[in-house]
């Protein structure tokens, strides 16, 4: 019989073979939207070659992270279902070892696929996005003016830090506009208004009210205005650069952004539910490995097709739970938390059961 040692090893030959080409093969079938619009790009727009591969690259982390875990499920369920197939997964439970020992390692190195997720996540997606985000509003910005993106926080200046929640392209008008306004001595300001216009450096706020708060964000004075120009340092196209989408925002730089326009009475479930997917999506690489696995097991020996469709569907059904489930709590109708966890969690107990079921067996 093969040592612990050794048995881990095989198995995990046995994943790696399906999980890289499938690394390989989704991140090609992700990218074919991206590579249509690059190629418009440069065709129509005559975007200059390297700005065209500098966009792709930028893009790439983040379709990485997505194919990740379909490919972690399908490198776990060919494994097991090919140990399966040429019954070597019965001499093994005959030598006395145990269903959950033998996935063991294909969980350990799903645990360590999902925690590698969640760093590139936080350190290296929000950069590239940012920069491919910007790259596109600078060749925009050529043509028609700073596009400005809705519900989305930027930063204007060492001091204020925006909020626009609705932009009126046609009439280059924006809609329900907050201002945070950090002062180096004395109380923060709060500038609230229902519309403002720009040109280059200065905004122009209407009918709006600006309120001093203490540290704990209370509203020590109030005054309301018909007309406040705010000037800033820098012209249109390097302000609007500063946008940020939550793609672009790491988890702590969101949770700074939540904390600081929550205290006005903005509604921040959008941006509560995205901060708990940061942490739920890199995880899904160790729920999907767990529920390939079990399915593997479970649908036993000469039925490979059957078991691929349904890992096709369960993987289909998981990216429509998603943002189904994300409008729920955007909408107030689930706690974020919950909202952005319950795709995962469905998932990963649908495996876990079917895990159980065959380990009784």
């Amino acid at each position: 019989m093969m040592r612990m040692g050794t048995l881990d090893r095989y198995i995990l030959r046995e994943f790696a073979g399906p999980f890289l080409l499938g690394v390989l093969g989704i991140t090609l079938l992700l990218s074919s939207g991206l590579l249509f619009e690059l190629a418009d790009l440069f065709i129509v727009k005559k975007v200059a070659l390297s700005v065209v591969a500098h966009l792709l690259l930028y893009r790439l982390p983040e379709v990485l992270v997505q194919t990740l875990p379909v490919a972690a499920l399908f490198g776990g369920l060919l494994a097991i279902w090919r140990l399966n197939k040429d019954s070597e997964l019965v001499v093994i439970r005959g030598g006395g070892i145990s269903l959950r020992r033998v996935v063991a390692p294909l969980l350990a190195v799903a645990a360590l696929i999902s925690v590698a997720t969640y760093f590139t996540n936080e350190l290296v997606v929000p950069w590239t996005n940012h920069e491919f985000e910007n790259t596109i509003r600078r060749i925009i910005f050529r043509e028609t003016g700073p596009e400005i993106q809705e519900n989305i926080f930027f930063r204007g200046s060492a001091t204020d830090y925006f909020y626009i929640r609705r932009f009126e392209r046609d009439k280059m008008i924006m809609r329900d506009v907050l201002v945070y306004r950090v002062k180096p001595e004395g109380l923060p300001v709060m500038i609230t208004a229902p519309r403002a216009e720009y040109d280059r450096r200065r905004w122009h706020l209407k009918d709006g009210v600006m309120r001093e708060l203490d540290r704990e964000g209370f509203v020590t004075n109030e005054a309301r205005f018909k007309d406040l120009e705010i000037i800033t340092s820098r012209d249109a196209e390097p302000f609007f650069g500063e946008q940020r989408t939550t793609e672009e925002m790491s988890r702590a730089d969101l949770r700074k952004n939540i904390e600081l326009f929550g205290r006005s009475g903005i509604d921040v479930s959008a941006f509560l539910v995205d901060y708990h997917l940061k942490l739920a999506l890199p995880y899904a690489n160790l729920v999907f490995v767990l529920f390939g696995l079990s399915l593997a097991l479970a649908v036993g020996r000469g039925r490979r097709a059957m078991g691929i469709a349904v890992s096709v569907a369960a993987t289909l059904s998981y990216y429509v739970l998603t943002p189904f489930f994300r409008s729920l709590g955007v909408n107030g109708i689930l706690p974020p938390l919950a909202a952005a966890w319950l795709p995962t969690l469905i998932l990963g107990l649908a495996g876990v059961a079917l895990l159980w079921k065959m380990e009784a067996l």
